[in-house]
């Protein structure tokens, strides 16, 4: 059954339905999808099934308007003076107008099923709903839904993160922005917004931005690290983030936090990167143990880096190139190696180690 326009006729309704799906007219197609059906609250599936629906009742063009309205409607219950589709300033602590996060959070559900359903979606497809999306990016909510649902458009996703500093904001929409984030330039380019809650960085938020990013995630993640509010379970999903982003700046946060009280998790995450990424991790660690040779932290480094040598007597030759002066001294076998030499002779064995009494051999007692 064709959705229903509050206040319309049949035709307009009508009407309404061709333009969510890109046939034109001026309706406002991006409103009346979710005026038909409102979003089901509740567990994921009721979410997905809101949008396959869509998606296979009128086409992901429609879907994709019809997420961009369950933003918008939440934008268009806010006091007078702000215009439909401008971003919300929701004051800490405050529900906001008609519950503004709780809406956007329900809405960010639907727009990742239909983000998934596009990332493998045939190229047809996603350039039908790009092409339908690009004259709908008016205002700055629109933009970051639209870059949120296709997030390779990375001129979109540049332009959404040059908007960040605008005053207010929807922490739902700082989060949809990182989720775009293509390039070391783009996290520098939220600024303060790229520091959400640490409660906020879901492990699925934690690894979509990792993955798009890299190591230029690892300031935030020190940051989370260093905020002792934060609980166990998601201190543990950070540090196996660090532990897959082998840098300098990784293993100096590791270091940082291992003198600490979640000391025992860093070094454990710390080991595990070393035997994965031998190289750059002793690198790391040979450069922490010359900038300082006296505190623990450096003592620490000093350990692991003096474990690695052991186990591989050829890293030191490798990891040279990569060092600087002061930390090639560092990197060199220690002294207190024990050098190999030949096998002593049977005759120079002490007989008791050779048939330790009880099998059979030397004297009673």
């Amino acid at each position: 059954m064709a959705p229903t326009v509050p206040g319309g006729g049949p035709a307009r309704s009508a009407a309404a339905v061709v333009d969510a799906r890109g046939g034109g007219g001026d309706t406002g197609g991006a409103v009346i999808p979710a005026a038909s059906t409102a979003l089901p609250t509740g567990d994921e599936g009721d979410r997905s099934e809101w949008v396959d629906a869509r998606v296979l009742e009128h086409g992901p063009v429609f879907a994709a308007r019809a997420v961009i309205a369950l933003f918008e409607a939440d934008a268009r219950r806010t006091p007078a003076g702000r215009a439909p589709g401008e971003e919300p300033s929701i004051p800490p602590g405050l529900p906001g107008p008609a519950d503004g996060e709780r809406v956007r959070r329900e809405a960010l559900r639907a727009a990742e099923r239909l983000r998934g359903l596009l990332a493998v979606a045939g190229p047809d497809t996603r350039e039908e709903v790009t092409g339908a999306l690009e004259p709908l990016r008016t205002t700055p909510l629109r933009r970051v839904v639209a870059s949120y649902l296709l997030p390779d458009r990375t001129d979109w996703a540049a332009e959404c993160c040059a908007e960040a500093s605008r005053p207010g904001g929807c922490p739902v929409l700082d989060e949809m922005r990182l989720c775009v984030v293509d390039t070391p330039e783009h996290l520098t380019a939220l600024g303060s917004r790229a520091r959400l809650d640490p409660g906020r960085w879901t492990p699925q938020l934690l690894a979509t931005v990792a993955d798009r990013v890299g190591t230029a995630l690892v300031p935030v993640l020190a940051g989370i690290l260093t905020d002792t509010s934060v609980d166990a379970r998601r201190v543990g999903t950070v540090l196996d983030l660090l532990g897959e982003l082998p840098s300098r700046g990784a293993v100096d946060t590791l270091l940082d936090v291992a003198v600490g009280p979640r000391g025992v998790a860093a070094r454990r995450t710390l080991m595990g990167m070393l035997s994965r990424h031998p190289v750059p991790v002793a690198a790391a660690l040979a450069e922490a143990v010359a900038a300082d040779t006296a505190s623990e932290r450096s003592a620490i480094a000093g350990g692991f880096l003096e474990c690695a040598l052991r186990a591989r007597p050829d890293l030191g030759e490798r990891l040279v190139p990569r060092l600087s002066p002061a930390a090639r001294a560092a990197a060199r076998r220690p002294a207190g190696f024990p050098h190999t030499g030949p096998e002593a002779p049977e005759s120079a064995v002490p007989a008791c180690l050779l048939e330790p009494p009880g099998n059979g051999g030397g004297g009673g007692g």
